[in-house]
């Protein structure tokens, strides 16, 4: 749209300014206005006051004639038109257009008439014979004159000619123009072209811009797509869970671990836990008989007062001396420490051997510990 709108106002712009530089080349200062009108039937034709200078003060005045001589009078209104009496006369009133004179047609009278006719019959009619006349003039067939106008009176031109007909009357001015100045024409023209430019340069850099744009996310697009030596290409769910074998996520370990993380546990490795029996309770079962506690070993070879003091039967001493009246169907068993380590239930060493204990008890170290 912004293009659009920008070649349009290069274009208008172009118009208008070619407008301007053509009225600054062909306009005119000045024109000359010529209007024309024939005497026809009259004997006389006269002007009224101010048309001499409709236009101009200065006014190019040519009277024709197909015979006789052309004979003029410029004179102040009321004299001229006392002049003329009752003859028939054409009055020019002013301008009906610029190519055309408003006129009005005096009939007069017969009398009039008669009089003009006698005088142009006595060859004694000659309008330049009067005193009346500010400024008078004849010419045979043609008269061409210039007209400067007194604005102190009313003037008329009267014209006619020898033979008592009204010539044909040709008025021209020098017509001042007004004519506007085609520079701000100009001006406009070139400031609508300029902004059609730059609104085409707008325009261009906007179609640049969002091509670039769309270039880059084309290429990180093919980019995010490619399938490079770093990472894998992100494929939908089925291929990652057919690579990972159902393992999401799983495919950022190494392929080379996969024989170390499935290989099976040496036997030091291992821990095995006992499982307890599962006890029917609807077997009655009679009561175990609790094991006699061991005994605590004695010494081995007691000491010589001892060993005569119990054939004496008398108690032992602080030494280890029975008593004297202990009998000797009571022997005390000599128990190595081995055998009552090993007497222990197996539930008793389960949780040392959790623990990787290799002797018998906690407080108790065997043959092979030092």
């Amino acid at each position: 749209m912004k293009r659009i709108g920008g070649l349009l106002l290069v274009i208008l712009g172009l118009a208008v300014a070619a407008f301007g530089v053509f009225r600054a080349v062909t306009a005119e200062d000045s024109t000359v206005v010529t209007v024309t009108v024939p005497g026809g039937d009259s004997q006389f034709i006269y002007t009224a006051p101010g048309v001499l200078t409709l236009v101009n003060d200065s006014v190019d005045v040519k009277l024709t004639a197909p015979e006789g001589s052309v004979q003029w009078a410029v004179a102040s209104t009321k004299d001229a038109e006392a002049y003329v009496g009752e003859a028939p006369a054409l009055k020019v009133t002013g301008l009906a257009s610029w190519e055309e004179f408003a006129t009005e047609v005096l009939p007069g009278t017969a009398d009039g008439r008669k009089a003009i006719d006698d005088a142009v019959a006595n060859s004694s009619f000659d309008l330049t014979a009067s005193d009346m006349w500010l400024d008078a003039g004849a010419g045979e067939g043609s008269v061409e004159t210039t007209l400067t106008a007194d604005h102190a009176v009313e003037q008329s031109l009267i014209a006619t000619t020898s033979k008592g007909v009204a010539p044909t009357l040709t008025l021209s001015w020098q017509r001042s123009l007004t004519v506007a100045n085609p520079m701000p024409i100009i001006a406009i023209g070139v400031l609508l072209t300029l902004i059609g430019a730059l609104m085409l340069l707008s325009a261009r850099q906007e179609a640049a811009l969002s091509k670039g744009i769309a270039g880059a996310y084309r290429e990180r697009r093919e980019r995010s797509e490619a399938q490079t030596s770093i990472f894998p290409k992100v494929s939908e769910r089925e291929d990652v869970e057919m690579s990972t074998r159902s393992a999401y996520g799983a495919s950022i370990l190494p392929s080379a671990n996969l024989d170390l993380r499935n290989r099976e546990l040496s036997e030091e490795d291992r821990v095995v836990l006992p499982v307890e029996e599962a006890t029917d309770p609807t077997k009655t079962t009679e009561p175990e008989q609790a094991e006699p506690a061991p005994t605590q070993a004695e010494p081995a070879a007691p000491q010589e007062g001892s060993a005569q003091a119990a054939i004496d039967g008398g108690e032992p001493d602080d030494l280890g001396k029975v008593d004297a009246g202990q009998s000797e169907s009571q022997p005390v068993a000599d128990v190595p420490a081995s055998e009552d380590a090993g007497s222990q239930e197996p539930g008793e060493q389960d949780w040392r051997s959790l623990w990787n204990f290799s002797w018998g008890t906690p407080w108790q170290k065997g043959e092979n510990n030092a």
